[in-house]
This record gives structure tokens, sequence and C-alpha cells, in this order.
């Protein structure tokens, strides 16, 4: 089974007014009329910062990079690099598609999101941006969890295509990212400038069979405060990267390829355990949670996958 659960929803506050998103190719541009690619306030993605949540990958065969090249005629700058370095997954709340994906995502990409596009400027007059041949040659080789799509379009190749599948075309604007895979963190809303998703270090979460299992510990004694729980979690995980703030942590286990979520129920005095982790650590994994449990909380198992 192949899991991903991200930690983050970005948040999305625009409003903008009909016709804005058919903007002309010229409009693809930063606020200060230069390319993406020339604009030196954006930088490419550092891969050195990217946190692997695993060692363990899937990663591209010949064959399969093969394929993709032949659909796409050539494929987007640095797109073969990264994936024969980082495999398929999800980098933060990007999620780099496996064949598989793909292919299935295909269809949905030409026939919903680009032909509606281009309907949509049709009605207006209005350049679609994207090669107008799209909606029925594009390759997705990326997208979000909120519905937006990176692709390649034979009409065009070497160029990574960015388009936001919002709920109003209005609020949609097309962007080529000409500095390719090396930075997928390149996005932009509406006629906006063109700016990064992500943090400064991103995580990869490889696309790899994974176990779940959902958890809750209750204190036998007196109440616990969060951060007092979350203290004693870290001092027992010993986490390789700890993500904490006021509503949790998540703590990584790199050494397991693992990684722990905790929190605690909004007005209640239950706390929260999840554990991701490759089905060959369930022991090791049980081990760390049984040392968090000790004999200060009841413990109940809720969802296991």
């Amino acid at each position: 089974m192949s899991i991903r659960i991200h930690r983050f929803a970005l948040p999305l506050a625009i409003a903008v007014l009909i016709g804005v998103g058919c903007s002309r190719r010229e409009d693809q541009i930063a606020m200060d009329g230069t390319s993406a690619s020339e604009n030196s306030d954006l930088r490419r993605l550092d891969w050195g910062l990217i946190y692997r949540v695993s060692e363990h990958s899937r990663v591209p065969t010949v064959a399969e990079m093969d394929g993709i090249e032949r659909s796409c005629r050539a494929l987007p700058q640095d797109y073969a690099l990264f994936v024969e370095e980082f495999g398929y997954g999800s980098l933060d709340d990007i999620d780099v598609l496996t064949p598989e994906a793909i292919k299935d995502q295909t269809t949905f990409l030409r026939e919903q999101v680009l032909a509606e596009w281009i309907a949509y400027c049709g009605e207006f007059g209005q350049s679609p941006v994207v090669p107008r041949n799209s909606h029925k040659d594009a390759i997705p080789v990326a997208k979000t969890v909120w519905g937006d799509y990176y692709f390649v379009s034979p009409s065009e190749p070497k160029t990574l295509w960015h388009i936001w599948r919002s709920h109003d075309w209005a609020d949609s604007s097309p962007t080529a990212i000409p500095l390719g895979f090396g930075n997928l963190f390149l996005h932009r809303f509406a006629d906006g400038s063109i700016e990064e998703l992500g943090g400064s270090s991103p995580v990869f979460r490889p696309t790899v069979e994974m176990d779940l299992c959902q958890s809750t510990l209750t204190p036998t004694k007196s109440p616990h405060r969060l951060n007092d729980f979350l203290d004693r979690c870290e001092a027992i995980v010993h986490p390789s990267r700890l993500d904490r703030d006021e509503s949790g942590a998540i703590m990584f286990r790199k050494d397991l390829g693992a990684e722990l979520r905790f929190g605690k129920k909004r007005g209640q005095e239950i706390f929260v355990v999840t554990s991701i982790y490759p089905p060959e650590r369930k022991d090791a994994i049980t081990q760390i949670i049984s040392e968090v449990v000790g004999s200060d909380f009841d413990y109940e198992i809720v969802d296991r996958e």
C-alpha cells in the first residue's frame, strides 16, 4: 500500500475579475518584466536541502524514461535528473507521478482541465497561453493535492507548464516554467508574479509500500499538557528531523524510513499518534510507541492500514 499524508494545505485567498486568467504569453512573466528563468529573485531548488524520509525509493527504469520522453518528444530540463536522483513520490504537496499515475491522470488533464481552459479562453477571444493542441497531447508529470497540474506538451517541447485547477477559471493563469524540474515549486496565482511553493527545506516522501497505524493515548493519571507530551515523544523517538508547532509534531526517523505524527484531540485529554513506516520496520515502530505509552496512558489502535 502506498500512503501519502500531507501536513499543510495552501491558503487560497484571491479575488480577480472575469477574464484576467486568460492572459497573453507576454503576461506570463514576473512583475518586473523578466521571465522566470531571468528573475534573480527566483533560485533553482537546491536539491541538497530536500529531506528524504527514506533512502529507499522507486526510481525509473530506462524503459520508463524512454517511454515518457517519446510521449513528450523532449523532457523538461532536469526532469530526468530529478526522478533518477529521488525517484517518484511527493515533494511537500507536489506529487511527482509514477508512470502508472501519468497514464491515469492524462485523460483528465486533457479532457477536463485543459479542454475547459482553452474553451473558456475562446469565449473571451483570448490566447489560452498553453499550446493550443495541449488538450490532445499534454503529458502530466506532477500534480498537487488541490488539483494543480505540471505538464509537458509535444507542441512545445522542453517546457514545463503549470496550470492551477481552480473553482473559477477567472482565477487561473497558466505559467511556462523554463527552469524545468530544477524548481518544481514555481507557480503563480491569477495575474500575480511567479512565486515558489514550500519551505526552505522541503520533504520528499518516496512512493513505496508503507503501513499506517493510528492510535489514541488517554492519560491514566494526571492530565498531560501537549508540550510535555511532545517533549516526551521527542526524547524517545530521537528524530532525524523534527517539525513542531503549537498543534503537534511530525518526527522523522530516516534510519527506519518512518514518519510519526503526534497531536491532541481538540477539547479532550486524548492524544493521537500516527505512524507511517515500511512493513519491515513494524517491530521497531511498535517498540517506540510502547515506550511513549509507558504506564502513563491507556492505548487503543483506531486505524491500521
